[in-house]
């Protein structure tokens, strides 16, 4: 149904509806036509973390746990970092 036509699906509809059905019927129009002429957006997400990142971000990770298991000559326990 083409937007110039709008106003053709409520004639072949029952005057016995209530306003929420009309609405119903109206909205329902206006979304197919609208889908059919103008379509669906496509969302195009951005990489926001390269390759690059995500592997100094592991080697990152590697040595917060090396430092946090490694024990202290002093004291000769795990040393925390808060």
């Amino acid at each position: 149904m083409e937007l110039k036509n709008r106003f053709k699906i409520l004639e072949n509809k029952p005057d016995d509806l209530d306003t929420q059905g009309k609405w119903d019927i109206i909205k329902a129009t206006y979304v197919e036509t609208a889908a059919n002429n103008l379509g669906y957006r496509t969302k195009k997400n951005k990489e926001w973390l390269t390759s690059d990142t995500w592997e100094r971000i592991g080697e990152r990770k590697k040595l917060k746990q090396k430092i946090l298991s490694t024990k202290s000559k002093i004291t000769g326990t795990t040393t925390k970092f808060l």
